[in-house]
């Protein structure tokens, strides 16, 4: 880097290594500008690998009884066999892998130098397994044997417990089979990314979640699943359903007329006492994540971020020792008056992060903001929505008589004037929301389904999702851009003979990330006009 004038481009897949070892220094990092490559630019970049598949099969007594049906012993696969704490481990972890080894064949032997299994099938075919759940003196040389594997035909097939998630390469593999639900939706996400590797031969990905079926109504489930595709898909295009998009900018920055449009989840340093310096900031709206992957890399320090969740002498010791030390061994260059800017901006950071996420609509405070929330007035026992109200009617509209969405009952009958018909109350108050900035986002407003068919699966059921693809996750994209936008109709029809001459001019779409402020707002449109194409469409099928 000394040495050349040339550019380097570095990039890693997470900041959450496994290790707390730095990539680069601190020094040579900060000559890079950062930018994030989402799940779309790398799937429609890869050479080989083009879709993913995304599965919840459901059983109604043991998983060991289902799990043929959803083991394709032709995938390279990685098994995850449940905690022997949970609720799914149905015997201890070494007799589960038994009975998955039972399942796929008869065992013929093990290498005693590298301890993988030798598996002759029910078919004849003969595979290679890995143990990764057997905590035995070979177990280190069995993840040695894996850490060197250069050929499809060094392994089949890999069954772990705790291992074989974040940060583990074996590009080979096509299926991973979890076995368990799963709370943490980065966990999913870190899993779907070990069959995600692009590789000669493998075209498709696939990740099945094999769970005991709910006692639910099979519609209720495939909703809800489906809600959880969103979430998953939205987390693979970098979207933050887990937490809001935050920014940090100078009060300096903003327009002193008042017409600068911030996005939401834009934090304001007040710089009229004590300005931070372009060092701060750049940290803040950088690196912070990195800040939180060293506290996260910590053993010592994990414990106390978590205790600090609901104990107010542990949120004082993670702010004033922990988030400070990190930031002085990172940054020896700052002076103590930018470490506490840094520090305070980090707080604030965690501070959001810990009241974003996704959430039930029955804990959403009385006073939030639902991004496009629909509002009602009753008329007789039925309730109509106020969009659907002549101007007249409107305009003699009492505040005390106005109910919003959130407020329905469950039962609520819904009248329509301009169709003269009534439908059911399809709000739930467990549907779940998303904080973005200021703002909730009902991700069942996302005109979304993700789910390809609902068959049966060993006296229950299976919900595959469509395949997601380069398309669908720009389609994806654009909706959640539409649905955060605020592109009107007008503006629409005024740009769109703009954006047909750009495309025609310059031989492509307009980019999102552009310099150009009017490139970027046709993004928008585009956007826009495809997701009330979209609506229209699914309007139309009712």
């Amino acid at each position: 880097m000394t040495q050349t004038s040339a550019h380097i481009v570095a990039m890693t897949g997470s900041y959450f290594r496994g290790d707390s070892v730095p990539i680069l220094s601190d020094s040579d990092e900060e000559k890079f500008d950062k930018v994030t490559y989402t799940y779309y630019e790398q799937l429609n970049g890869y050479e080989h690998l083009k879709s993913l598949g995304l599965g919840y099969h459901f059983y109604k007594k043991s998983f060991f009884d289902a799990l043929d049906e959803c083991l394709d012993t032709s995938k390279k696969t990685i098994i995850h066999i449940p905690n022997v704490n949970s609720l799914t481990a149905e015997t201890d972890k070494y007799e589960t892998v038994g009975r998955i080894i039972d399942i796929i064949g008869e065992s013929e032997s093990r290498d005693e130098n590298t301890g993988v299994i030798t598996i002759r099938t029910h078919d004849g075919r003969r595979l290679l397994l890995a143990d990764l759940v057997t905590d035995d003196a070979i177990r280190v040389n069995t993840q040695a044997y894996l850490a060197d594997i250069t050929s499809r035909d060094q392994m089949d097939i890999i069954v772990a417990l705790g291992m074989a998630k974040e940060g583990f390469d074996w590009e080979y593999c096509e299926h991973v089979l979890t076995i368990g639900y799963r709370g943490s939706l980065t966990e999913v996400v870190q899993i779907i990314g070990r069959s995600t590797r692009d590789s000669a031969g493998k075209h498709h990905a696939q990740f099945t979640n094999l769970i005991a079926e709910p006692e639910a109504d099979k519609s209720e489930v495939t909703s809800s699943v489906n809600e959880l595709l969103k979430a998953i898909t939205l987390s693979l295009l970098m979207e933050q359903v887990l937490k809001p998009n935050i920014n940090f900018k100078r009060r300096s920055e903003l327009d002193i007329l008042g017409t600068l449009d911030l996005p939401a989840g834009t934090i304001i340093i007040d710089d009229t006492v004590n300005p931070p310096s372009d060092r701060v900031m750049n940290i803040l709206n950088q690196d912070r994540e990195e800040i939180l992957a060293q506290l996260c890399q910590n053993a010592d320090h994990i414990k106390k971020y978590i205790a600090a969740e609901t104990n107010n002498v542990e949120t004082e010791a993670v702010s004033d020792t922990v988030i400070p030390s990190i930031i002085r061994s990172k940054y020896p260059s700052l002076d103590a008056n930018e470490v506490r800017q840094v520090q305070e901006g980090v707080m604030q950071y965690m501070a959001i992060n810990r009241q974003g996420g996704v959430v039930e609509g029955k804990n959403i405070p009385e006073d939030a903001i639902i991004e496009n929330e629909r509002c009602f007035i009753k008329q007789g026992t039925e309730y109509v929505d106020i969009a659907n109200l002549n101007a007249e009617r409107k305009s003699q509209l009492n505040e005390n008589d106005i109910i919003k969405e959130r407020h329905l009952p469950a039962d609520a009958k819904i009248y329509n004037p301009k169709t003269k018909s009534s439908s059911s109350n399809d709000s739930n108050p467990s549907n779940g929301f998303v904080k973005v900035g200021s703002k909730f986002v009902n991700v069942n407003n996302l005109p979304i389904d993700l789910v390809k068919s609902v068959n049966p699966f060993h006296d229950a059921y299976e919900v595959l999702s469509r395949t997601v693809d380069k398309e669908v996750l720009q389609t994806i994209n654009d909706v959640v851009h539409a649905s955060r936008s605020t592109v009107t109709e007008a503006e629409a029809v005024l740009m769109w003979p703009k954006i047909v001459a750009f495309i025609k001019n310059k031989g492509r779409q307009p980019n999102r990330n552009s310099e150009d402020a009017i490139e970027r707002r046709m993004t928008e449109v585009i956007s826009y006009v495809r997701n009330q194409k979209a609506k229209r469409e699914a309007n139309s099928h009712d």
